[in-house]
């Protein structure tokens, strides 16, 4: 045997497509099947004791210390806390139920790469826990086939638990349905509704056999089917605005071609002056095609001069209607806070939002730029479906701040803008001069001045491993984002179709953990010049300046909140006129 299932996890998880995952717990199933049908129980299964035969391409379960009949039960209880089953816990006899309940664990397990309570003492306040119904958290990329099977194997109630060969038919059922799914005649499946979306019969430029291009979105945000999501989206911000001239009609064509392409994860925003307008031209004949998301809180005038954030209720519920009727919809399939308003308690703006999805008008709800305290306070509000934050090679400040693993945690889908660090890591601009005059990149700090040609290096960088790979820079570098976790959408943009083509195509190339570590050494070798952003934009110093000034003006006005109210968005407007408010 060549390793155990815990180590093979802690290794490749995040190469593994789904395919695989199931492919695996199918393996362990199908052997734990041969155990009962001679009558016994293992009593002790967890990923330490499933090896696996790269010569055979199978994974076995081992370790048979306590595995015997169950006419013979041990004289005491022993087994991996996180995988007994409760009855196990409380000293009553193991049964074949109880071998179940593991296979769950061992599915939750396979699902998110770390053995279940990973993060949790094993101690008594654990068993307590176990015991009064906690179960490990599923995240919303976990195929609902999946999701449902993992809850009813770790059911309270052992006679709740499917036996046995109807697991193991099961779990045969779910893998042939996605063998299926992907071998479909791509061009034939038409859908008439965005619940049920298959993307991947939209898709005709893949050949792949695997599932991995794909995830659905909204399992354990809703309760319900979830839809399926490809994991390269678009991003529509600069078909309108900040990244120069733009053509409609070739922008029209570019929203066609990414429908026909698969590409229907479309990202707009109520401040992108014209955008929603222009998507709106598209939608009027293809609704039924897109998952749309579009985001509200940035405050600005009818010159397009920004002048603050808000989330109050009111405003909220105003903002949703606009963007509506821009867009010509009757719904929203993903409505997002753009920035946080630090006025108004995250709680009061989740419970508007989810009064928006109550009434039909929103479908799921996310966050934009927060910190993973607020994220945790919204999620407790209502279910966060998506987290959209800055995410590349060049830009790691996720990794760093919790909120990727807070998102892993809760199920939060983590949506992935900038992925090509504004086009930067292209490799297409070579000096600041080639960007448009009008081009907002010019006040991005990253390119600017001297540091423009010192983060040039990476690029060269990623560039060669690229070509060593045969893959573009683009290509490698949307593959690195979504090969950091199974529930990341990439929403890279593009105002030409060819590099549409391109940026889907990267859902395709699959990096070793070899090529994922090798990455990870250029990356941490290279010292990035500037901010990611600038400071306008900085959530974390735009907070600051916020709740300083909050207490500035309280202190002078009193308590007076439409005093406070005003000064602070004559704050936030003189903040915002000095500088960029590029990356909004």
């Amino acid at each position: 045997m060549d390793l155990d299932l815990r180590t093979y996890l802690q290794q490749n998880h995040h190469n593994l497509d789904w395919k695989e995952k199931i492919k695996i717990i199918y393996d362990i199933i199908n052997a734990l099947d041969s155990i009962h049908r001679e009558n016994q129980i293992h009593r002790d299964l967890h990923s330490g004791n499933i090896l696996y035969s790269k010569h055979l391409d199978l994974w076995f379960i081992s370790d048979f210390g306590f595995c015997g009949p169950i006419n013979k039960p041990l004289e005491s209880i022993y087994g991996n806390l996180p995988y007994m089953a409760p009855e196990v816990i409380s000293e009553k006899k193991h049964q074949y139920a109880s071998d179940i309940y593991s296979i769950a664990m061992l599915m939750w397990e396979i699902s998110f790469g770390k053995p279940p309570f990973y993060n949790h003492e094993h101690n008594y306040d654990l068993t307590m826990k176990i015991m009064n119904g906690m179960r490990p958290k599923i995240m919303s990329y976990v195929p609902l086939e999946y999701q449902n099977l993992m809850e009813q194997c770790w059911h309270f109630d052992p006679t709740k638990r499917p036996k046995i060969h109807d697991l193991l038919n099961k779990i045969r059922e779910i893998g042939e349905t996605y063998y299926l799914d992907e071998n479909k005649n791509q061009s034939t499946i038409h859908q008439e509704s965005c619940n049920h979306l298959q993307v991947n019969s939209l898709l005709n430029i893949s050949t792949r056999s695997d599932i991995s291009y794909f995830f659905r979105f909204g399992n354990s945000t809703r309760g319900k089917t979830g839809v399926k999501i490809p994991t390269i989206g678009l991003g529509c911000m600069g078909m309108c605005q900040c990244y120069g001239q733009s053509d409609e009609k070739t922008n029209i064509n570019i929203l066609n071609k990414s429908i026909e392409l698969g590409c229907i994860f479309w990202d707009t925003a109520d401040t992108y002056e014209e955008n929603e307008f222009l998507l709106s031209k598209v939608l009027k004949e293809r609704r039924n095609k897109v998952f749309l998301c579009t985001k509200f809180g940035i405050v600005g005038t009818s010159e397009g001069v920004i002048v603050g954030i808000k989330g109050d209720r009111e405003y909220v519920r105003q903002a949703c209607e606009k963007s509506l009727k821009r867009l010509g919809v009757e719904y929203i399939d993903l409505f997002y806070q753009h920035r946080l308003d630090h006025n108004t308690p995250i709680e009061e703006t989740v419970t508007a939002m989810a009064e928006l999805v109550k009434e039909g008008k929103v479908k799921y709800i996310g966050l934009s730029e927060c910190s993973e305290t607020i994220l945790r306070r919204a999620h407790k509000v209502h279910p966060i479906a998506a987290l959209q934050m800055e995410y590349s090679p060049w830009t790691l400040d996720i990794e760093k701040n919790g909120i990727l693993e807070a998102c892993r945690e809760l199920g939060i889908t983590v949506v992935a803008y900038s992925p090509l660090g504004r086009g930067f890591l292209t490799g297409k601009f070579k000096s600041i001069d080639d960007l448009e005059q009008n081009d907002v990149r010019r006040t991005s700090p990253r390119f600017m001045g001297d540091n423009f040609q010192k983060n040039l290096e990476i690029v060269k960088k990623i560039q060669e491993f690229a070509s060593k790979k045969g893959v573009t820079a683009s290509q490698l570098c949307l593959a690195w984002v979504l090969a950091q976790g199974d529930n990341i959408i990439a929403i890279p943009g593009t105002k030409k179709i060819n590099h549409l083509e391109e940026n889907i195509n990267a859902a395709n190339v699959q990096l070793s953990s070899e090529e994922l570590s090798e990455i990870r050494q250029i990356i941490n070798s290279i010292k990035i010049s500037g901010n990611r952003c600038s400071e306008a934009v900085a959530s974390d110093k735009f907070d600051r300046i916020e709740k300083k000034q909050l207490s500035v003006f309280s202190n002078k006005n009193h308590g007076d909140q439409e005093q406070i109210q005003n000064a602070l968005l004559y704050v936030q407007c003189q903040f915002f006129q000095e500088k960029s408010l590029f990356g909004i």
